[in-house]
């Protein structure tokens, strides 16, 4: 083996050696403070939603047990049992949104800007709950969702993060639809049954009548031109129609004229009359040119 050959060896070895060596893990830093960059975008077209309130709570402090990150719960939310390690289990949103109310939490409230973005700075370490609270008209709140800071993200400590929504907000819209009566009889319908469709599939079913006044409105629902209704159980003797009026359907129910047996004596009559006095006017005429 020549010297060149030895070389390549020895250079292979070294990598090797130094590729199974533990790699050391960041340093967790506890005097620092961190930040959190919360994007809200539309779904499909990614329109930045401008205007959303999005409040932090922070639930959760930081704590170094055994040279390891852990969370402890504040004080004012021991009361809660809630169970912090798993952080992924569904149960813990809605638990945590349960206990928080009436309790006084370190939070933090920014709108977002023009490109859907609230940015929160110097935030002690530790767990927070992301949560919208007011509604941005045309679009769907988020679910809240948990952000721990800081974040292990390939043995390095990141105390800056960027988080968006863990379900997809959609552009949403309020539908109505509304009943009217045309040639009314005392043995009208107490409710109708309308349903509610987008495309062939049917979203909805809902009752109409006096004590809602025949108005429903569905509201925030999926923005769609494909919605539809359909009067199940039009009344007999009525027919029912259709139209739109911008988010507005309206169903009109109209009474149908129907001519009864008793009627039919009077147009025979009517009839018979006309006859007689078509074979007066002849009579006459003939006497007049006579005379």
């Amino acid at each position: 083996m020549n010297i060149k050959n030895i070389k390549y060896l020895i250079l292979t070895i070294i990598i090797v050696f130094i590729g199974i060596l533990p790699v050391k893990a960041d340093i967790l830093d506890f005097s620092k403070l961190g930040s959190a960059k919360i994007t809200l975008k539309e779904s499909i077209e990614k329109t930045p939603i401008e205007g959303a309130e999005i409040t932090l709570y922070q639930i959760a402090e930081a704590k170094e047990v055994n040279y390891n990150l852990t969370f402890e719960l504040l004080e004012n939310l021991n009361e809660c049992n809630i169970d912090l390690s798993d952080l992924k289990d569904s149960n813990l949103i809605k638990n945590l949104e349960e206990c928080i109310k009436d309790k006084e939490l370190p939070i933090r409230t920014i709108l977002t800007d023009e490109n859907g973005i609230a940015n929160f700075e110097e935030l002690k370490l530790g767990l927070y709950l992301v949560k919208e609270t007011n509604k941005v008209k045309g679009y769907s709140n988020i679910d809240s969702f948990i952000i721990m800071i800081p974040e292990n993200i390939d043995n390095t400590w990141i105390y800056d993060i960027e988080a968006t929504p863990k379900t997809d907000i959609i552009r949403v819209m309020d539908l109505t639809v509304k009943k009217v009566w045309n040639n009314v009889s005392y043995n009208t319908p107490n409710s109708v049954t309308i349903e509610l469709y987008k495309g062939e599939d049917l979203i909805d079913t809902v009752i109409l009548n006096e004590e809602n006044k025949w108005i429903y409105t569905w509201t925030d629902i999926e923005k769609s031109d494909e919605y539809s209704v359909l009067e199940t159980n039009v009344p007999e003797n009525y027919i029912d129609t259709y139209r739109q009026e911008d988010n507005t359907f309206i169903v009109t129910n109209t009474k149908k004229l129907v001519q009864t047996g008793s009627l039919t004596w009077i147009s025979q009559l009517l009839s018979l009359l006309g006859i007689v006095f078509i074979i007066i006017g002849i009579i006459y005429k003939k006497r007049n040119n006579y005379e």
